[in-house]
């Protein structure tokens, strides 16, 4: 299982206040193994996960500043919604975010 990557996050009681820091561990070890493939896999990545986030990259480097690594810095901020859109457009991005990135030639465990 050599292009299967493995990731994990550590939920830890005395971080209740950062509710994503779990999936955020996971992601930070998920950039770092992208990083460690080369520049070709880096660029391959950038461009899958640009072409189907577009728009919409800051929501994802907002929460996951590691990602700036792979994609680099958004050009703009994400648009400000009220708690409940911001809440549905996180949740939708981020499935995208990983239907894209775990692929049956690369999947994330």
């Amino acid at each position: 299982w050599s292009d299967v990557c493995f990731i994990s996050g550590k939920f830890d009681q005395f971080q209740q206040m950062e509710p994503l820091s779990t999936i955020h561990a996971a992601f930070t070890e998920y950039t770092n193994n992208i990083l460690r493939k080369g520049p070709e896999n880096i660029h391959q990545t950038r461009e899958a996960i640009i072409k189907a986030i577009n728009t919409d990259i800051g929501v994802l480097t907002e929460v996951f500043p590691c990602l700036c690594q792979i994609i680099g810095k958004p050009l703009s901020a994400p648009t400000k919604l009220g708690p409940i859109e911001a809440k549905h457009r996180f949740k939708f991005i981020f499935q995208t975010f990983v239907r894209v990135v775990a692929t049956p030639s690369y999947p994330i465990i």
